[in-house]
């Protein structure tokens, strides 16, 4: 921006310059043309006063000639042969005159021809000029259009920042309560920490453990993300800070430039202004330039007369020649005559008196002189002739010189008009496109002006964000501190409470280490036993059951006698296993309660009761039942169903029962047989 400015300045300055130096040259040749019109006025006045007495004298040497000749014809043939002398050297010089008139005739189109091209090259050289004006003028307009397109570029890069900027504000605002959020359940959390931390000291070991692990790794991964949004939202604050310097450098740079524009275009306006003055100066000079050209014009007519008369009089002297050839025609006759008369003289003086020659002689003589003094006089108006007549071809080749300076000036101010013209219509334009520009310039100083406004307020609450953030970032400071420091006494607590928990389970490893040694050698000792007291009880069952199975054996023959089964199970329990079991140490599991069940059951039963079937029951120590008395069979029958259990169980704890003995009666309502079905016995029992 700064070098288009320079460069635009430097072209406003070169085309205004170029203008003045237009200006002045016009004012030159104005000046010029008046002097030089002066001049042809002073040189022109004494030419034509020369011409008069030029003229003058040639129609009085004319008139002496006549009358010499007509009264004279007689006189001697010397003064005749000096008047001829005479007469030779003025037509001499009047064919020179003729001549030369014809010359500068000639001339006189050919310099009309030369100024015509110096017209023509003044004429294109000012075309270059105006070209070359007109060019800068198109710089001109081209460098301010591009300032004014790269002033709005800039403007829209501007309002697009400022947006972006916008939406970063934002996006930090919302990323301020975002942390404002996570800051306050970080409170909450390091509020529930010391809850946490007393409920993980009653918690067992394990559970402790896991709970302490959880509380260190949350928070260290909450710090983390913590640093890393505070890193983020530094790095966010510092490009935003970054680039609103960055945009204060813009906008500084840019109202700079808008008041060099203003400066500029109230000197362009003044420039201008002087133009057009300077333009009414050079109008009003045209106009007077065109009424000298005019003038000019008319001299110019005048002297084209003038040279018509100098050729009519050129067309006189010509006739003169004629009538002096003529003259030195009888001139020569008058001189041969007059040598004749020389030699008939000499010959007479010789012959004649000394009288006679005398008096001749005397008269001879004042012709002499007198012809002499006329020749004299002659050569005189003949040297004044050839002075005239170098005075008349320096006249007018001056005038001639004039008439070129005048014509090529008459172009040049033709010329100058016309570019006055197209300048003064440049000019217009260029106050169009000024004024044009002015009006974009004043809606971008406008923009400008909106836009520093909304920079301000945007700074303002920059700042405002800043101080937020600086708030915040000093609260999360705090609150980091805090959380360390209780972050650190919850480690040395978690490391004591580690220590002590460790301290705590080497010593119960110990005792439990202990204790297993002690359980493996009770449990060697219990095995040793238990097997001693297996083996020893095997042996006792082995030598108390023989008695009893051979007393059952006997008993159950004697069934065949015809008591019923029935009353002799619950007797044969109790007579013959209550002796064994009492020499057991086992006591006996009710059976004396069975006794009155027993005989209610028998007395329900209309006939003889059997023993039909015997099955497996429940194991339940010390207890015999009587498991559904009555039971109602598919065909309507009633059954009788009589359990009795005795379990008997070795003096030692922790020994399986030797075996146990189920009885079950079934007693149809009419009919009773007697059937063993089975006899189950657990553990060793024999069947």
């Amino acid at each position: 921006m700064q070098t288009a400015s320079v460069t635009y300045q430097r072209q406003k300055k070169h085309f205004l310059m170029v203008v003045k130096r237009k200006a002045d040259s016009l004012d030159m040749s104005l000046k010029s043309s008046n002097s030089n019109q002066e001049k042809f006025e002073q040189i022109y006045q004494p030419l034509q006063r020369e011409h008069q007495r030029h003229q003058e004298p040639a129609h009085q040497s004319r008139k002496n000639l006549s009358e010499m000749h007509d009264e004279d014809p007689g006189k001697d043939k010397t003064s005749q042969n000096c008047v001829e002398r005479d007469l030779e050297h003025a037509a001499r010089s009047l064919g020179t005159a003729r001549e030369e008139i014809c010359r500068l005739a000639a001339q006189e189109p050919q310099g009309q021809g030369e100024e015509q091209r110096k017209l023509d090259s003044a004429f294109e050289k000012s075309q270059l000029e105006v070209e070359k004006l007109k060019e800068l003028l198109k710089e001109l307009k081209e460098n301010g259009s591009a300032d004014l397109q790269k002033a709005k570029e800039h403007n829209r890069r501007l309002d697009e920042e400022i947006l972006a900027l916008r939406n970063r504000v934002r996006s930090l605002d919302s990323e301020k309560k975002v942390l404002g959020e996570e800051v306050e359940r970080l409170r909450g959390e390091i509020c529930d920490s010391p809850e946490r931390k007393h409920l993980g000291n009653h918690s067992p070991g394990k559970t402790y453990r896991s709970s302490g692990d959880r509380t260190k790794s949350q928070p260290q991964e909450e710090l983390q993300q913590l640093r890393q949004d505070l890193h983020r939202l530094q790095v966010l604050c510092s490009s935003a800070e970054k680039e609103l310097r960055y945009e204060r450098g813009k906008n500084l740079d840019l109202k700079q430039h808008n008041s060099l524009l203003q400066g500029e275009s109230l000197k362009i306006k003044t420039e201008l202004k002087q133009a057009q003055q300077k333009l009414l100066d050079s109008a009003k000079m045209c106009s007077s330039l065109t009424a000298e050209w005019k003038h000019c014009q008319q001299k110019i007519k005048e002297l084209e007369l003038e040279v018509l008369t100098q050729a009519q009089s050129g067309k006189s002297l010509s006739s003169l020649e004629e009538a002096l050839a003529r003259e030195k025609s009888n001139v020569a006759a008058a001189e041969e005559k007059i040598s004749d008369l020389q030699q008939k003289l000499e010959h007479a003086h010789k012959v004649c008196l000394a009288d006679t020659c005398i008096l001749g002689k005397k008269q001879l003589e004042e012709r002499i002189k007198e012809a002499m003094e006329n020749e004299a006089k002659i050569k005189q108006n003949y040297q004044e002739e050839q002075q005239k007549r170098k005075l008349l071809h320096q006249n007018m080749n001056e005038l001639q010189n004039q008439v070129k300076t005048l014509q090529d000036k008459e172009r040049q101010l033709k010329m100058t008009n016309v570019q006055q013209q197209l300048r003064i219509q440049q000019q217009e334009a260029q106050l169009k496109e000024l004024k044009n520009e002015r009006r974009l310039c004043d809606e971008h100083l406008k923009s400008n002006q909106e836009l520093s406004e909304k920079l301000s307020g945007l700074q303002q609450e920059k700042e405002a964000l800043g101080r937020e953030c600086g708030r915040l970032l000093k609260q999360l400071d705090v609150h980091v501190r805090n959380y360390n420091e209780k972050h650190q006494h919850h480690k040395a607590k978690l490391r004591r409470v580690r220590d002590h928990l460790g301290h705590e389970v080497e010593q119960r490893d110990e005792r439990i280490r202990q204790l297993e040694s002690d359980v493996r050698a009770l449990k060697r000792q219990a095995e040793k036993v238990r097997g001693e007291a297996e083996s020893s009880q095997r042996a006792l069952v082995s030598l108390v059951w023989r008695k009893p199975i051979r007393s059952f054996n006997v008993f159950m023959a004697s069934s065949s006698a015809g008591f019923p089964l029935i009353f002799f199970a619950p007797l044969f329990c109790f007579f013959f296993l209550g002796p064994h079991l009492q020499h057991m140490e086992v006591p006996r599991l009710g059976v004396e309660s069975e006794l009155p069940l027993l005989a209610t059951a028998t007395a329900t039963a209309t006939a003889t009761p059997d023993l039909s079937h015997v099955c497996d029951l429940p194991h339940s120590p010390r207890q015999c039942q009587i498991l559904n008395p009555l039971r109602k069979a598919e065909d309507g029958t009633h059954i009788l169903v009589v359990t009795s259990c005795v379990r008997f169980h070795c003096a030692t704890p922790g020994t399986p029962a030797p075996f146990s003995i189920h009885l079950v009666v079934k007693a149809p309502p009419k009919v009773c047989e007697p059937r063993s079905d089975a006899v189950d016995q657990a553990g060793h029992s024999p069947k």
